[in-house]
């Protein structure tokens, strides 16, 4: 998981227990508070808190490692550190929840629409497929990206197929590329955390 990926998540988590924490202050300190009682602002701290770092965590670990990292999202900063911001900021403390429900939307959406993957050596999921003997294989490799095309795939024998043997280049679009080699292959590469190759 990159750096980025981690910042959405916990700024998520700090979105939704922000929320949470200054609802039970204004509910002790006020009758009412207009800001926090509209459907909308619930349903936005939710998914900011709750769905966002979801869906990066699953796209970004196996499956095992996000539901932990979800429950200890969950128990130490979505219950703990909440508390602590809104009692050291007591003076608009009900500006933190939006402030934060707005940072995790912008963070998430340029995570949707950001097309690049880094340069260099990624784990990836190779699908392969050879018509002439029907044989069907699926792997997961080590492969090469460079400018947002797969350039390599480096096999667990210590081969690697080059883009030079690929019919067109392999082109990334949501983290998959599809080509077909000069010998009639056909390949699919769906991109993974680097987590995946370890």
């Amino acid at each position: 998981m990159n750096i980025f990926s981690l910042v959405i998540i916990i700024v998520g988590f700090l979105a939704v227990g922000t929320y949470r924490s200054s609802m039970v202050r204004a509910e002790r300190e006020f009758d009412n508070i207009e800001a926090y009682n509209t459907l909308f602002f619930t349903i936005w701290s939710f998914i900011c808190g709750v769905l966002i770092p979801l869906i990066v965590l699953f796209n970004e670990v196996k499956w095992y490692l996000a539901i932990l990292y979800f429950v200890l999202g969950v128990i130490f900063i979505v219950n703990v550190i909440p508390n602590i911001i809104i009692n050291l900021q007591r003076k608009n403390s009900g500006l933190i929840p939006l402030a934060l429900n707005i940072t995790t939307t912008l963070l998430f959406l340029y995570y949707i629409f950001s097309s690049g993957y880094s340069n260099g050596e990624n784990c990836a999921t190779v699908e392969y497929y050879n018509p002439d003997t029907e044989k069907h294989s699926t792997y997961t490799l080590k492969v090469n990206v460079k400018d947002n095309r797969v350039t390599d795939i480096y096999w667990d024998n210590g081969g690697k197929l080059n883009e030079k043997h690929y019919k067109e280049y392999a082109y990334l679009d949501d983290g998959i590329a599809s080509f077909i080699d000069d010998r009639g292959r056909e390949f699919i590469v769906y991109l993974k955390d680097m987590e995946w190759c370890e």
